[in-house]
């Protein structure tokens, strides 16, 4: 009777243990309470995703595949981890772009490289990683590098309104934000330090944006269209601000622009018509209360044969007198530092110019197509203008007479 009890009882073990063996090997990682790296797996059944639809090419050294597109329909979309034999490694800029049916992308280990804007879909709300892709991984269903140190894709389907991004991210990537139309409010830490190029284009809904006190660097267009965006405050930790940073920018009425700032791109504030420029000289400017004309963001009217810059100006922005055609003679005033890429480019009537000691860079094509121009006056020694970081196509600043240890007339 005891071996009998016995046996009995070592049966219902042993089936104890099954179940439990089969609980966790049933379902998802995170659903079994194992620790999962790679972000939040979402409960899914391979069965309900498709690559039908997904568009593979062969590398030219024919050793692996890569995603070139989709002409596909489904909302549940995998990409396969093999193509013809070869290993899928690669997935195209823009490779689901526009789609607007995708809710759901499963990104397989054999990836290594994503291209930019690869997962611009308007519907998309959750990206997927699978756990033992050693490049890439999700966090709520955002596409991130795997030591989470820079966000990639923000998944644009959501129906959030408020994003903070996560304190492990150092740098924002391209077209991370592009065209997502619910957020309206983006929180950039302090450990992130760069914004990338078209980080929040098209973002037409966003209205506030926080930029952490790291930031150094803000990409090309990287608010262009943001049309609901009335406030902005630049740290004194930026540097740079690209080239139409903030085109279209309508609904922008401030923007505090600090002394940290050494170069601004082309273009960066076009659009802005709520915008309050200082003006001086003929010029527009934008600055801090400190100094309200730190930085020369355009010439007021380019018809105009005379423009003053203010005694304060720091940085002359890239395009700033483009295509000023009457323009003969400028004075560039001590204190400025930086003379942005295609400043004067295109001044045909441009036949001298006064540079102070205090330059130390000059953007390509500053001069460029400035064919009259014959007379630089500089204010510093010939060593010193050799030490000047003279950018490329600036022939015709190069080729004029330059006259060294300038000293203006009272």
């Amino acid at each position: 009777m005891k071996k009998l009890l016995g046996l009995i009882l070592t049966l219902i073990i042993i089936m104890a243990l099954a179940s439990c063996d089969f609980l966790n090997n049933g379902l998802p990682n995170n659903e079994a309470g194992n620790s999962n790296n790679n972000g939040d797996i979402p409960e899914f059944d391979d069965s309900e995703y498709s690559s039908e639809g997904v568009i593979y090419s062969i590398s030219a050294d024919n050793t692996y595949a890569e995603v070139a597109g989709y002409n596909g329909n489904a909302e549940k979309v995998k990409i396969d981890s093999e193509y013809n034999g070869l290993p899928v490694k690669n997935i195209y800029d823009s490779a689901f772009r526009g789609n607007k049916t995708i809710t759901s992308v499963v990104i397989p280990d054999s990836v290594t490289s994503i291209g930019s804007g690869a997962f611009i879909c308007n519907s998309l709300n959750q990206i997927t990683v699978t756990e033992e892709n050693a490049f890439y991984k999700s966090i709520e269903g955002n596409l991130y590098t795997k030591d989470g140190k820079k966000l990639l894709q923000y998944a644009i389907g959501k129906d959030a309104t408020e994003f903070y991004i996560p304190d492990s991210v150092t740098s924002i990537g391209d077209y991370a934000f592009s065209v997502c139309s619910s957020i309206t409010s983006v929180v950039i830490g302090d450990n992130v330090t760069s914004i990338g190029d078209y980080a929040f284009y098209f973002c037409s809904s966003i209205t506030s944006v926080v930029i952490g006190d790291n930031v150094t660097s803000i990409g090309r267009d990287a608010f262009t269209y943001c049309t609901s965006l009335t406030s902005i405050v630049i740290p004194d930790s930026v540097t740079s601000i690209g080239n139409y940073a903030f085109v279209e920018c309508s609904s922008l009425t401030s923007l505090i622009i600090p002394d940290s700032v050494t170069s601004i791109g082309g273009y960066a504030f076009d659009g802005c018509d709520s915008l309050e420029f200082n003006e001086y000289g003929n010029c527009k400017y934008l600055g801090s209360d400190n100094n309200p004309y730190f930085a020369l963001i355009k010439a007021s009217n380019k018809d105009m044969s005379s423009y003053e810059i203010h005694n304060d100006t720091r940085v002359i922005a890239a395009y700033a007198f483009k295509c000023c055609y009457d323009l003969t003679s400028i004075v560039i005033p001590d204190n400025v530092t930086n003379i942005g890429e295609f400043a004067f480019s295109n001044c045909d009537a441009l036949t001298s110019v006064v540079i102070p000691g205090s330059v130390t860079n000059i953007g390509k094509n500053a001069f460029s197509v400035c064919y009259s121009l014959a007379d630089i006056y500089y204010a510093g020694t010939e060593e010193e203008w050799s030490k000047i970081s003279i950018s490329e196509y600036n022939e015709e600043l190069q080729n004029a007479t330059i006259h060294y240890e300038y000293v203006p007339k009272e």
